[in-house]
């Protein structure tokens, strides 16, 4: 976990939600869910008062998305800048099951 709250602390280093409790806790929400990044929130944490927390935290109106991002989107910039090349892979798989016999009411995804 003490590498997860390292990469957690770096990446959101420059976080500017308002609040230091804020940024602290969206730090800690960070460094949880990398540990099990499929993971839904409240499967994250063994501790039902983190979870509690974590949702408050998404509930408070000076948590957004955009404010979240930004330090990602400067941490990646910077790291971008230390390469010659940059690959970006895109999947851009159709799937179609709409007839597909055993199935009812699903449709393409992707397309």
């Amino acid at each position: 976990m003490s590498n997860c709250r390292s990469w957690a602390s770096s990446e959101f280093s420059q976080l500017s939600l308002g609040d230091v409790r804020l940024n602290n806790r969206m730090i800690d929400i960070a460094a949880s869910m990398s540990n099990a990044p499929s993971l839904p929130l409240n499967q994250v944490s063994d501790d039902w008062k983190a979870v509690k927390a974590s949702y408050r935290f998404f509930e408070n109106i000076k948590v957004t998305s955009s404010k979240i991002i930004a330090p990602h989107i400067v941490n990646t910039v910077k790291r971008a800048k230390s390469y010659d090349f940059i690959y970006v892979v895109q999947d851009t798989s159709v799937i179609d099951f709409s007839r597909h016999q055993k199935t009812t009411g699903l449709g393409e995804i992707g397309g």
